[in-house]
C-alpha cells in the first residue's frame, strides 16, 4: 500500500455507488460566509498518523489514526487532483463518513488537545481485482483552519477462477494471478491447514507472464477415477490470497460385448443332441466373489464345433459398469439348460450348492453326468486400461468341466 501524507481543504460530498457511508456523518468543513480567500489560515494542531492496511482480491482495509473524532474517506480509480495551493479532491467520489475509537469528544474547531488521539478503521469492498484505487481522508477541522488530509493507493490483487481439465486419473490447474509464484494442493478434503489442504502435500509453481499478470499451469496426477477432489491454490502476491475449487475425476464407464462363442463340448452326451445353451458376461474387480449377474442371452442349438457371431447382434451377451481401477476380470459364463423335472432339481441345488455362489449346482465334473443338473461353467481374462481404451480378447474356459467354450470380448472405456 502506498501512502503519501498532505494537508489539502476538505473534499467535495458527492454520491458513487459500491462505497457504504457509516452511521454517523462527517462535519462538512467550509471557509464561511464571507470568508477571503486570501485571509491566513490557521493552524489546527491536528494530524492523521499511522496509516496502513491490508488488501485483497476485491476489498481492502484503511486504518490510521486522527486528533479529531470524525473523518471522511473517499475512494476513486482516479487519482486525486491537486490545485495551487496543494489542496486535493476527488470530486464526485462518494464520501464514507467515519467515527473513530478514543476518549473524550473534542471540539472539531480547537486546537488537538496533548495526545488525544483516535482509531480508524474502514473497510472498502466490491472493488475490481488486480486494480489500483486512489484514497484521500479529510479531518474536517472546521472554517478559519488548515484542513488535515491524507492521500495514498492500494492495488488489489488479481487471482481468477480455476479452470479445471477432469480427468479419469489426474487433474489440470489453470489460472492466473498477480502473484508470481503459488502452492498448490489436491485433496479429497475441503479443510485447509496452513497453505494446503488436508492430507495432501503442497507444490510450488511459478507463472508466466501473459497480459500484465502471471498463469500458472499444473497437472495433479495418479487420482482415482470417479472421486471428488478439491484444488487449493495460494497465490504469493503482495498479499497472499487462496482459491479453493471443488471438481471430480472423471468416471471410468467400460463396455464389455461377447463378440463371438465356440462351443467346444456342449456336455449333451448320447441321444440327448444338441441342446440350448445360455451365456452372459459380467466385468468385475472381485471375479472369486460372484453375485447375480445381469439377465441371460439364449442361444439356440449350438452344439460341439458350432460357432456363432454376434456383432451387432441384439442377442450379444453385454454388461456396461464403472469401475475405479485400471484393471479389472471379465467372466462369461455358460450354461446348459436341458429341461429338468422338480425333484431333480432340488436334488442338485441341495447337493451342489458352492459357497458365496449365488447360482447353484455350478461345475459339475463327469462323475455327475448321469444327473439332470444344470451343467456351468465360466472363462475369464483380464484387461488392463493402461494398455488401451479398447481391447479385444479370445479366451476359453481355464478349466475342463463337460461343458466347454472359447470367446471373444470387446472391451471399450469411455472417460464420462
Amino acid at each position: 500500500m502506498k501512502i503519501i501524507p498532505g494537508l489539502i481543504a476538505a473534499a467535495v460530498l458527492a454520491s458513487t455507488p459500491g462505497v457504504a457511508l457509516a452511521d454517523t456523518p462527517a462535519p462538512v468543513p467550509s471557509n464561511g460566509p464571507g470568508q477571503i480567500s486570501d485571509t491566513p489560515l490557521k493552524t489546527s494542531s491536528h494530524t492523521i498518523t499511522g496509516t496502513n492496511g491490508k488488501w485483497g482480491l476485491d476489498w481492502f482495509d484503511l486504518r490510521f489514526d486522527a486528533t479529531l473524532k470524525h473523518a471522511v474517506l473517499q475512494v476513486s480509480k482516479a487519482a486525486p487532483k491537486q490545485d495551487k495551493q496543494g489542496v486535493y479532491s476527488m470530486g464526485a467520489a462518494q464520501p464514507v463518513a467515519l467515527t473513530g475509537k478514543g476518549a473524550g469528544t473534542p471540539d472539531p474547531d480547537s486546537l488537538a488537545l496533548p495526545g488525544q488521539k483516535f482509531a480508524f478503521s474502514q473497510r472498502v469492498e466490491g472493488l475490481d481485482q488486480g486494480t489500483t484505487y486512489h484514497f484521500l481522508v479529510n479531518l474536517p477541522v472546521g472554517a478559519g483552519f488548515k484542513p488535515v488530509q491524507v492521500v495514498g493507493s492500494v492495488r488489489t490483487e488479481q487471482h481468477s477462477v480455476h479452470t479445471i481439465t477432469r480427468r479419469t486419473d489426474g487433474l489440470g490447474l489453470d489460472f492466473t494471478a498477480s502473484a508470481g509464484s503459488a502452492m498448490v494442493s489436491v485433496s479429497k478434503s475441503s479443510q485447509i491447514v496452513g497453505s494446503k489442504l488436508k492430507d495432501s502435500k503442497a507444490v510450488l509453481i511459478k507463472g508466466t507472464p501473459q497480459d500484465g499478470k502471471n498463469r500458472f499451469t499444473h497437472t495433479f496426477g495418479n487420482l482415482t477415477p470417479g472421486t471428488q477432489y478439491y484444488v487449493l491454490a495460494v497465490a504469493n502476491g503482495s498479499q497472499t490470497t487462496q482459491r479453493l475449487t471443488q471438481t471430480s475425476t472423471k468416471t471410468q464407464r467400460v463396455e464389455v460385448t461377447v463378440e463371438r462363442i465356440k462351443v467346444i463340448d456342449d456336455a449333451d452326451n448320447g441321444l440327448r443332441g444338441k441342446g440350448e445353451l445360455l451365456f452372459q458376461v459380467r466385468g468385475t474387480n472381485s471375479p472369486t466373489k460372484a453375485s447375480v449377474w445381469g439377465g441371460h442371452y439364449g442361444e439356440t442349438k449350438i452344439g460341439s464345433g458350432d460357432a456363432v457371431g454376434l456383432v451387432g447382434s441384439p442377442k450379444a451377451p453385454q454388461h456396461v459398469f464403472t469401475t475405479k481401477d485400471s484393471s479389472f476380470s471379465v467372466q462369461v459364463e455358460g450354461r446348459e439348460s436341458d429341461a429338468v423335472t422338480k425333484s431333480a432339481r432340488e436334488f442338485c441345488e441341495r447337493h451342489y450348492a458352492q459357497p458365496n455362489q449365488k447360482h447353484t449346482a455350478r461345475w459339475l465334473n463327469e462323475a455327475d453326468s448321469g444327473a439332470d443338473c444344470y451343467q456351468f461353467s465360466h472363462a475369464q481374462t483380464g484387461f488392463d486400461l493402461k494398455q488401451g481404451n479398447a481391447q479385444t480378447k479370445t479366451f476359453s474356459v481355464a478349466r475342463s468341466p463337460e461343458l466347454r467354450f472359447e470367446v471373444t470380448v470387446k472391451m471399450t472405456m469411455k472417460a464420462v
